[in-house]
């Protein structure tokens, strides 16, 4: 049976990553991709990006004091957030794990234990995808809410953590979640006193084709002689970056299966042809929405939700939720 190693001993990703999973049961996780990645593998979201460079080129200096101890990143499914998170943290030059479960109240004991490991590791990033769930259980009720020492003491250390400068710079948590409206107040109040950073799916011509252009490069996708974009444009509907990440991975299969080492034009047309959102129309509207309440600058909204009142958006958002069977 190989030895189990500690953290001093890790030498590598993979002794880090043993070690990380080893000792919280499989809940922290180290994201590790197979390539080097930062900000210049993100496409669009221009301003976000340098907001979150200049938060770079803070902590290169020493001023931790100036970074944000938490991120909420907001958007609708499919728009990068996650990928987003990651891409700073290579920016930054730091790990990035991924916290997997949710607070529940036997879970006291392998939290402590993370929170530990993070501590050793820092500076580090940390993720919680799905926030909204991992503050709430199935139902939506808050953990806060259970008549339970430890469903308290929980998140109370969560947010001790945060509010704590001596971890400034050192553990930078980042929230992710389709349904900001979902985080119960509790949590969602300590967050927001940090950074609130929105992603949308590309609007413009110029933003799908960067985006496209960054997906070739990313996928090591051999073209000859045809735009991508050209054959996305003929379809009239609106693609995420993880629905047109999927079409050419679909692309780039059958391409394979036919024995050739690069992707035709044809090949394109059939993944597209064939490709259906995951999503519905009405669920990604509402995403868009409650992301747009939760903007921290007027430049992360997109065109046509600008001039829109505050009102008109909580109102639509309410005939949406109604819609979906959530009223």
């Amino acid at each position: 049976m190989k030895k189990a190693i500690n953290l001093s001993q890790a030498k590598s990703i993979s002794d880090y990553e043993e070690f990380i999973r080893n000792e919280t049961e499989e809940r922290v996780e180290l994201i590790n991709y197979p390539y080097k990645l930062n900000l210049s593998h993100v496409s669009g979201h221009d301003f976000i990006k340098k907001r979150l460079k200049k938060a770079v080129k803070a902590v290169k200096t020493g001023r931790y004091d100036l970074l944000p101890a938490s991120y909420m990143i907001s958007g609708p499914v499919g728009s990068g957030k996650s990928y987003m998170a990651a891409a700073f943290a290579g920016e930054l030059g730091i790990p990035m794990v991924k916290y997997r479960d949710s607070f529940t109240k036997k879970e006291e004991f392998y939290f402590e234990k993370a929170l530990n490991i993070l501590i050793a590791m820092s500076p580090v990033g940390v993720m919680i995808e799905d926030a909204a769930s991992f503050f709430c259980d199935c139902c939506g009720k808050p953990y806060l809410e259970y008549d339970s020492l430890n469903a308290h003491r929980i998140p109370a250390q969560l947010v001790s953590i945060i509010k704590n400068k001596k971890y400034r710079g050192k553990i930078i948590w980042f929230f992710i979640t389709r349904r900001p409206d979902l985080i119960p107040v509790e949590f969602k109040c300590p967050i927001r006193k940090e950074e609130r950073l929105a992603l949308f799916y590309p609007e413009s011509c110029k933003d799908i084709k960067n985006l496209l252009k960054i997906l070739e490069r990313n996928l090591n996708l051999e073209l000859r002689g045809f735009s991508i974009f050209d054959i996305f444009n003929k379809y009239k509907q609106e693609y995420s970056g993880a629905d047109m990440e999927a079409i050419l991975v679909r692309a780039k299969l059958l391409a394979t299966m036919e024995g050739h080492s690069f992707i035709s034009r044809d090949n394109i047309e059939e993944a597209l042809s064939d490709f259906i959102p995951s999503l519905y129309p009405y669920e990604v509207e509402l995403q868009n929405l409650v992301a747009v309440l939760e903007c921290a600058s007027i430049k992360m909204i997109p065109k046509r939700f600008r001039n829109m009142p505050r009102n008109k958006i909580i109102s639509y958002i309410e005939e949406l939720k109604t819609l979906l069977g959530e009223k």
